[in-house]
């Protein structure tokens, strides 16, 4: 019950627009550097997310005839990665990165982790 008030108090001092301004620019870079990171691989800004918070994240389509990925792949070897990295999938082909529970700077790490796993889920 200490931890939930907290939260709330932190949540109504925060500066709201500074926050969704930060999430904005987190969706804006990975759209365009994850858009370049493979062939088959088309990114986009998505919102609001998956419990329809306005909080935008971006998604990651991977066509499994020029990519031979799903998502499942990618997940798993995020999941099993050092540091390991939390995402959402759907249909077995799209990944979803959200900002909201990133501290800053922790964005570029999340880039650099889903291109290596993009690279090291390919099938041999």
């Amino acid at each position: 019950m200490v931890g939930l008030l907290k939260a709330v108090e932190l949540y109504v001092v925060e500066d709201q627009v500074a926050r969704s301004e930060r999430f904005e620019r987190v969706v804006a870079t990975w759209v365009s550097d994850l858009s370049q990171s493979a062939a088959g691989v088309t990114v986009s800004r998505d919102y609001p997310n998956e419990a329809g918070q306005p909080i935008p994240r971006a998604r990651v389509d991977l066509n499994p005839a020029q990519t031979g990925l799903s998502a499942d792949m990618v997940q798993a070897t995020l999941w099993n990665g050092k540091p390991k990295v939390a995402i959402a999938v759907e249909f077995d082909r799209y990944l979803y990165l959200t900002p909201d529970t990133l501290e800053p700077g922790q964005e570029d790490l999340v880039t650099e982790c889903v291109i290596k796993a993009l690279r090291r889920a390919r099938p041999n």
